[in-house]
């Protein structure tokens, strides 16, 4: 019979247009990422007291998503005299500067405004974790942010403030190097912004799998496309 296929954000979407559509051959392939975009990771700054430590985010900012929760707990760290805050740099890129000023937090940020897609990697790959946050509200369990594959391609370590039932953390949890903490726990998020500033990240995120990362490359999802549509023209794997 007919298959429809999607392109589509999430597994969960993906059930759900199959349940409300009546069919059950419902394909889900998701967003990847470019290896070629990424260079070798930049050394850790962690051990080198004299060098900042570096959380990098590269997004947009709405009032239901952003660093919200970062720039929040960076001042709870700067309300507690959290010592050897002062090495770390939140660089930002994306949305229009001003909102770590007005958060009480602009020695720590860098916001960069937007900028080419190069630099992005770039910020990614250099940085010692990066900031991965989701929309409040129905998406934030539903949705696959398409950086979230850059971040994965990149190397670098992942905070991700999402819920644990979120498709962002199934996804977190097959392929590792990422520590989850719920939206709105805003002492979690500092206590793993300490771990950072003391070098204890590699006992904080989780152990990676580099073979699972390999489905999310493009030319696994390029793959996994022609698959259905030789599936679909009647014709067998190669």
């Amino acid at each position: 019979g007919l298959r429809l296929t999607g392109l589509s954000p999430d597994e969960s979407l993906v059930e759900a247009v199959g349940e409300s559509a009546g069919r059950h051959a419902v394909h889900c392939i998701t967003n990847g990422f470019e290896p070629a975009d990424f260079g070798a990771p930049a050394p850790s700054t962690v051990a080198d007291q004299d060098q900042f430590v570096r959380i990098a985010y590269t997004g947009i900012w709405r009032d239901d998503y952003g660093l919200h929760d970062l720039y929040r707990a960076v001042a709870l760290l700067q309300s507690r005299g959290q010592v050897g805050l002062q090495r770390l740099k939140i660089i930002a890129a994306g949305f229009k500067p001003g909102p770590a000023v007005a958060m009480g937090v602009g020695d720590f940020v860098e916001e960069k405004g937007y900028v080419p897609h190069e630099q992005a990697t770039a910020m990614m790959s250099a940085a010692d974790l990066l900031y991965l946050s989701v929309p409040l509200g129905y998406y934030a369990n539903a949705c696959l942010p398409g950086k979230l594959f850059e971040y994965m391609g990149s190397g670098s370590p992942i905070l991700a403030v999402v819920p644990p039932e979120s498709e962002v953390a199934r996804v977190l949890n097959e392929v590792g190097g990422a520590v989850a903490v719920r939206p709105n726990d805003i002492d979690a998020i500092a206590a793993v912004l300490v771990g950072l500033l003391e070098g204890r990240m590699a006992s904080v995120v989780s152990a990676k799998a580099p073979s699972r990362l390999q489905r999310y490359t493009r030319a696994a999802t390029t793959a996994q496309l022609a698959a259905v549509f030789d599936a679909a023209c009647g014709k067998s794997a190669a």
